[in-house]
């Protein structure tokens, strides 16, 4: 029994049979020899495999694109020799910063709080992509001021005569809108006129 091939008088036997060779003695007489011959093959595998990452392959991690040979035994105790073709696709990893004034929206979703937000994607070759967005959201501030005047108000450089309500948009040291309410009663002067 051999794996693969098998020598003998000189001569290579890859198939397994029955081979006869005829010698002679030191006599001169005929001495046959046969051979029982079972050939065992030696068996070639190629596997082709895409992964994203990583991937296992036989108790090893593999890391990188490439190829990889692996000579494992038969049950016959033959050579089998596994060859991977191996695409290692990268994991993709991004951060974003990003700062917001009251809300932001990002993949279809607004958020309203600082923090860090993770969203996993997947590239064009099916391998997750995460990107991280470390979010500052700054507020906005809206304030309400009650006001009573004689006559007339200033406010922001304006002079106001008559009651109502005034809203005027600031901004704050981060940019964001800082909004003003001015809800201002201006009570009339009054002027009378005494003749003596």
């Amino acid at each position: 029994t051999a794996c693969g091939s098998y020598l003998w008088n000189g001569v290579t036997y890859t198939t397994s049979g029955q081979y006869i060779r005829t010698l002679q003695t030191a006599n001169g007489c005929d001495s046959v020899v046969t051979l029982n011959l079972t050939i065992n093959p030696t068996k070639q595998n190629t596997i082709q495999q895409t992964a994203c990452g990583s991937y296992l392959w036989n108790g090893v991690t593999y890391t990188t694109s490439g190829q990889y040979i692996r000579t494992l035994q038969t049950t016959q105790g033959c050579d089998s020799v596994v060859t991977l073709n191996l695409t290692i696709n990268p994991i993709k990893q991004n951060t974003v910063q990003q700062t917001a004034c009251g809300s932001y929206a990002w993949n279809g979703v607004t958020y309203t709080m600082s923090g860090q937000y993770v969203k996993t994607l997947q590239s064009a070759q099916g391998c997750d992509s995460v990107v991280t967005l470390n979010l500052t959201v700054n507020p906005t501030k809206q304030t309400t001021v009650q006001q009573t005047a004689c006559g007339s108000y200033v406010w922001n450089g304006v002079t106001y005569t008559q009651s109502g309500q005034y809203i005027k948009t600031l901004q704050t040291a981060q940019g964001c809108d800082s909004v003003v309410t001015l809800n201002l009663t201006v009570n009339p002067t009054k002027q009378n006129t005494v003749q003596q």
